[in-house]
């Protein structure tokens, strides 16, 4: 088997960080010692790097990818402030596919009342490493249409699945932006998040999140209700967003 790690999003920095310094530190056990560390990586709200890192894991291993928050430089997991935000643990004999962990993934992980610390890590378990994951639908956004805008113009952009797909474009009160020439069909699985937030030089807003949910009763001939994103807590002003899309069968 090998692991995939593709990317880490971040959807919110803990309390009182603009930016954070995460890492990880990899090991694999019980044989075929393994210990390697990467990063630490600046990152901000609505921001993901991508990593596409490759992992062997050979029969009756198991390997742990470990999350931490660098708060003293060269630390790497070993300073007294450094945040252990949790692992991801896979067997050799896990089920192959696409994959995504949240962290941190346990309770007390998340800092403050007021604010809460969100990463989310994208990765693929697969037979060889030349194999891409099967992604049987295609995912089409065909336009976004902005009912009340944060402020008098919003630099808005789009992410699936962590990767940004469209953006920054500037929208006002009103505004339709069709996407159908703009943005190429997305290859999805079975589920994809879906998230729309607004770049800021200062922190980054997020205008909501939606998980599609591709079922096996899926009815992609049905008009599907757009995704509504609206944000009014923790934003100065509104933000009301309509993305419209459609989904097929990748063949």
């Amino acid at each position: 088997m090998w692991i995939r790690v593709k990317s880490i999003h971040c959807v919110s920095t803990g309390p009182g960080e603009l930016t954070e310094e995460p890492f990880f530190i990899v090991s694999r056990y019980p044989g075929n010692a393994l210990s390697e560390t990467w990063g630490p990586f600046s990152i901000r709200d609505g921001q993901t790097i991508l990593l596409n890192r490759l992992i062997e894991n050979p029969p009756g291993n198991t390997v742990q990818i470990t999350l931490f928050d660098s708060d003293e430089p060269g630390h790497h997991g070993g300073g007294p402030h450094d945040d252990h935000l949790g692992e991801i643990r896979v067997d050799s004999s896990d089920t192959r596919g696409s994959f995504n962990a949240i962290f941190p993934h346990y309770e007390g992980m998340h800092g403050g009342r007021s604010r809460q610390r969100e990463y989310i890590i994208y990765y693929d378990l697969i037979d060889d490493e030349r194999d891409l994951p099967v992604k049987p639908y295609l995912l089409q956004l065909v336009s976004l249409h902005c009912r009340d805008a944060q402020e008098r113009k919003d630099r808005v952009f789009i992410t699936v699945d962590g990767e940004r797909v469209l953006g920054p474009r500037n929208m006002k009160t009103g505004d339709i932006l069709p996407l159908v020439s703009s943005v190429d069909p997305i290859p999805i699985g079975s589920a994809a998040t879906i998230e729309l937030w607004e770049q800021d030089s200062n922190r980054n807003d997020k205008f909501g999140s939606f998980t599609l949910v591709i079922r096996s009763d899926f009815n992609f001939d049905r008009p599907l209700d757009p995704i509504r994103f609206h944000r009014d807590k923790g934003i100065t002003g509104d933000a009301t967003y309509n993305l419209y899309y459609r989904v097929t069968p990748s063949s």
